[in-house]
């Protein structure tokens, strides 16, 4: 509904949530990396936090392209494009949660 009536205001929003979900994953990095958080351990700690950043990168696009292509005029890139959402953020979790686990 909303991508039909308010499709301007549903694909603004869905970028500023993937760019802010983007950021607030390079921010931590960043933070960590100047020492204001709790410091790396290992080095697979730095490696898993930055494939969680690409897997938010790969989710935020599949976001943003899933809001542009709706279901309405294009179906099968809709649903192509929630996989790819999903797998994204699927990853950047995974990822995220074996870093902290450690």
């Amino acid at each position: 509904i909303w991508a039909d009536i308010l499709k301007p205001l549903f694909v603004t929003g869905c970028s500023i949530t993937a760019v802010a979900f983007l950021l607030s994953l390079i921010i931590e990095r960043l933070l960590r990396h100047e020492g204001r958080l709790h410091p790396d351990q290992r080095k697979r700690e730095k490696a898993f936090s930055y494939l969680a950043i690409l897997g938010s990168a790969i989710g935020g696009a599949g976001l943003i392209l899933l809001s542009v292509f709706d279901t309405k005029r294009h179906p099968s890139a809709h649903r192509g494009f929630l996989l790819v959402f999903i797998v994204g953020v699927a990853l950047s979790a995974i990822f995220t949660i074996v870093e902290v686990c450690q």
